[in-house]
């Protein structure tokens, strides 16, 4: 984020950012100059990441270096044997385990940045 817009976002009071239960108030002020009541004040919506698609096509490799049965032995923690077959059940279809395999792989590089003090390279 621009430093600029942040010191400007800082500046404006806080009667302009929040009024009633409105949140956002004045941008949505302004904003309902240019779009429709309904688009304005809609409710929040949420978005999924992709996970499914990253575990079982653009992190697949990555996911099999990063959680090899070596990597989750040497690191002492979770049994390797129960990783790997998470991840052949999730790879055969018998188990929807990407979620589970993905919280593996965060938690990894979690360690290898915080713990192990690696420098981590994104894959994606």
């Amino acid at each position: 984020i621009d430093k600029e817009l942040v010191e400007f976002a800082m500046s404006i009071k806080g009667e302009y950012k929040i009024r009633g239960a409105v949140s956002k108030y004045i941008l949505k002020d302004v904003a309902s100059n240019y779009l429709p009541k309904r688009i304005v004040h809609r409710p929040k919506v949420s978005f999924g990441m992709p996970i499914r698609a990253w575990v079982s096509d653009e992190l697949r490799d990555y996911i099999d270096d990063v959680l090899s049965f070596e990597n989750i032995k040497k690191r002492g923690i979770f049994d390797p044997q129960y990783v790997r077959q998470i991840i052949r059940e999730d790879r055969q279809g018998k188990a929807d385990n990407a979620y589970r395999i993905y919280q593996f792989l965060t938690l990894e590089l979690w360690f290898r940045r915080y713990i192990d003090h690696e420098t981590i390279t994104a894959k994606f």
